[in-house]
C-alpha cells in the first residue's frame, strides 16, 4: 500500500526530516503588515525573526486557499493508495477547516484530512512518528487509530525569554508582561486540548530548564524518552545546555532538531527553546 504523509508548515520540521520520510509540506501565509510571504519558501525562519525584530505590530499568519489545498491533494494522490494529511489544531488555525473543504470538494475514499490537536514541535514529532510507521498500515482505519494513540501519548512544553511577543499579541497585560519581565520571569508553555496553555513559570532561564524536567519526570517517571524533538528559537547555545541536562536525567535514543517557526515565534520571539516527546518510549 503506497502511502503519502502531508503536513503544513506550522510542523517546523526540518528538511533533512522532510527528505528522509518524503513527507508533502503545504505553506500558511506569514503577513507583516502588507507584505505576505509563503512560510519557509519566500521567507526563512532566520528572516522571520528579523523581520520581528524590526516591527511594533505582530506578524499574523492565515491558511492556503481551499483551492491551493485541493492541487496539493490532486498530486499526491495521483500515485499512491492513501494519502494523510496531518493538520495543526483546528483550534489553533483555519488550516483544518480549508483542507476539510478540500476533501469534500475532492470526495475520494482515499484522502484522510486529520487534526492532529497539535502545533509546530508536537504537530511535528506526531508527523514524523506517523511517516516512519506507514508501512505497516493496511487501511484508512489504521492510519486513524495511529494518530489518535499518537495525539494521546504527545507532550511538549516550550520556555519563552520575553513577555514583549506575548503583549504585542494580546495573551498578556503590558502589566503583567512588565511585572513578569523585572523578575525574570519565564513563562512554560504547553499544548492541552488543542491550544497553548502555560505549564508554568520560573525565576530565569535555567531554572526554567530545571522546571520543565520535573515535568517531565512527571510524564515519563521511569526516565526513558526514547525519540525526542528539540527545537530553538535563534538559540542554538541554550538547547545544547538543555540537551545535556536532559541527557544526564533521562535515556534518550534519537535527537530530531528543528527551530521554532512563525506561529509560535509570533508570540515566543528570539530565544526560546522547545522540547516534544512521547510518554510510550516505544513511539
Amino acid at each position: 500500500m503506497r502511502i503519502k504523509v502531508l503536513t503544513d508548515s506550522t510542523a517546523d520540521l526540518a528538511p533533512a526530516d522532510i527528505e528522509r520520510y518524503d513527507i508533502g509540506v503545504i505553506p500558511l501565509h506569514v503577513h507583516f503588515g502588507s507584505q505576505t510571504y509563503l512560510d519557509k519558501v519566500e521567507l526563512t525562519i532566520e528572516d522571520f525573526f528579523e523581520k520581528q525584530s524590526q516591527t511594533k505590530v505582530n506578524p499574523t499568519t492565515s491558511q492556503p486557499a481551499t483551492g491551493r489545498f485541493i492541487e496539493f491533494f490532486q498530486a499526491a494522490l495521483s500515485d499512491h493508495d492513501l494519502v494523510v494529511y496531518i493538520a495543526v489544531s483546528d483550534k489553533l488555525s483555519g488550516t483544518y477547516s480549508g483542507a476539510k473543504l478540500a476533501e469534500a470538494e475532492i470526495d475520494d475514499e482515499r484522502l484522510l484530512v486529520l487534526d492532529s490537536g497539535n502545533v509546530t514541535f508536537s504537530l511535528g514529532m506526531i508527523v514524523l512518528a506517523f511517516a516512519r510507521r506507514i508501512d505497516r498500515l493496511k487501511s484508512a482505519d489504521e492510519a486513524r487509530r495511529l494518530l489518535e494513540i499518537l495525539k494521546s501519548e504527545i507532550r511538549s512544553y516550550y520556555i519563552i525569554d520575553t513577555m514583549e511577543y506575548l503583549i504585542r499579541g494580546g495573551r498578556l497585560s503590558r502589566l503583567q508582561g512588565t511585572i513578569g519581565g523585572l523578575l525574570g520571569i519565564k513563562p512554560i508553555i504547553t499544548v492541552s486540548d488543542g491550544v497553548l496553555d502555560v505549564a508554568g513559570k520560573a525565576r530565569g532561564f535555567r531554572r526554567a530548564m530545571s522546571e520543565v524536567i520535573s515535568l517531565i519526570e512527571q510524564d515519563v517517571p521511569e526516565h526513558e524518552l526514547g525519540n525526542i524533538g528539540l527545537f530553538h528559537a535563534m538559540a542554538p547555545e541554550r538547547l545544547t545546555e538543555f540537551e545535556v541536562r536532559l541527557r544526564q536525567k533521562f535515556k534518550v535514543s534519537a535527537v530530531y532538531q528543528s527551530m521554532v517557526g512563525s506561529v509560535v515565534g509570533t508570540h515566543s520571539g528570539p530565544g526560546a527553546i522547545a522540547i516534544a516527546f512521547f510518554r510510550d518510549c516505544k513511539l
